[in-house]
């Protein structure tokens, strides 16, 4: 799906992954709403619309409660997403707090 530059997530075009999202987490399928939310964040980025994208990144983040494993993989997406979106300063300040739990790939490429 390509995503017109700069659209809001809001606008039918933008969206996709948000609704499921909603669906998933209605359903008590968590990990699904998560992985939607994910998904529409880095739709968002791509289209160059930060605060949607850090939106659907923090409703993930609310979603994976006190799971630790799934926020640091949430946390590396919008770390990595920040930097792309020339946003230095926030994703610098939120991959270091998740450098420690990083293993691996993650930590290779971070």
């Amino acid at each position: 799906m390509k995503v017109p530059r700069g659209c809001s997530i809001t606008e039918p075009e933008c969206e996709g992954a948000a609704r499921p999202a909603s669906r998933w987490r209605l359903g008590g399928e968590i990990p699904k709403a998560i992985d939607n939310l994910l998904i529409a964040g880095e739709r968002a980025r791509d289209a160059w619309a930060t605060k949607e994208s850090e939106a659907q990144f923090a409703e993930a983040l609310e979603l994976a409660g006190e799971n630790i494993e799934a926020r640091t993989r949430i946390q590396y997406r919008l770390g990595q997403s920040l930097v792309q979106l020339s946003e230095f300063d926030q994703g610098a300040t939120v991959l270091d707090e998740i450098l420690p739990r990083l293993e691996g790939r993650q930590e290779v490429e971070g």
